[in-house]
């Protein structure tokens, strides 16, 4: 690829670039490098056992707490896929076992448009679950129900 006269190496890296490139593969994440000459970034890609820092405070603060007084009978990560459509799946953050009911439990920092309308559609589809969405804001937890 030529520009100018110059000829651009897409795949030469700086060493800082390349130990960035080695961290995130030890790390099980994922690196992505913008344009040639800049830093490359590195995201984390959630697995089925590893929970994000929202989801864990979640966990922690408000679902391990009821466990604890017998208000829910338990919850589990990430447990269920569901399928909404051809090459459309929804996965569940957290099922939570209560006494008389099965809650689906969808933690948000923001919400997109395709993620509301996934958490919607199942919650239409699966009516025998309870849909929660839960956000952190302004230093509480927001519920939101879909019936």
């Amino acid at each position: 690829m030529a520009r100018r006269g110059k000829r651009v190496d897409l795949m030469r890296w700086t060493e800082e670039q390349l130990k960035a490139y080695q961290d995130a593969r030890k790390a099980g994440g994922k690196t992505v490098s913008v344009q040639p000459g800049q830093m490359a970034r590195t995201y984390r890609v959630s697995t089925p056992d590893d929970m994000n820092k929202l989801e864990a405070r979640y966990a922690e603060s408000y679902l391990y707490p009821r466990k604890l007084t017998g208000e829910i009978i338990d919850y589990k990560f990430q447990p269920l896929k569901f399928r909404l459509a051809k090459a459309c799946f929804y996965t569940v953050d957290f099922l939570v076992i209560c006494p008389d009911q099965m809650e689906i439990h969808e933690v948000k920092g923001h919400w997109e448009d395709d993620a509301r309308v996934k958490w919607k559609t199942a919650a239409e589809m699966f009516p025998w679950f309870r849909f929660v969405a839960v956000q952190w804001v302004r230093g509480q937890w927001k519920f939101e129900y879909y019936h």
